[in-house]
């Protein structure tokens, strides 16, 4: 049991990137799922560098937050920020989540 802690603990420390690379040394990655794991690291990446600097100003906003929302429920599906119906709205007044399949929000400035 302590040997799958410590293993667990040791895959914890390592970056996408690096677990990505370690998968395969183990197993044989197909071209579909070596795409798959490029976009997923992609997203990371951008999300955890890019996504929050590049929009300070929408944070302002209850518009700007309904905005970003919906663009990171969007990018959570695999095809993308553009291939997703389905947004995920906060409403500050109600303090709850609201799923929209028909709107989106405009960004007021």
């Amino acid at each position: 049991m302590q040997e799958i802690d410590a293993f667990k603990d040791q895959q914890f420390t390592y970056t996408l990137g690096k677990l990505i690379r370690e998968l395969k040394k183990y197993v044989s990655v197909h071209d579909e799922l070596e795409q798959t794991l490029s976009e997923a690291l992609k997203k990371r990446n951008w999300l955890a560098h890019d996504y929050f600097r590049e929009r300070a100003l929408e944070l302002m906003s209850s518009a700007g937050c309904n905005l970003m929302i919906s663009e990171l429920v969007r990018a959570q599906h695999r095809g993308g920020p553009r291939n997703s119906d389905s947004l995920l709205r906060w409403n500050p007044d109600q303090g709850k989540r609201v799923w929209n399949a028909t709107e989106e929000t405009e960004l007021s400035r």
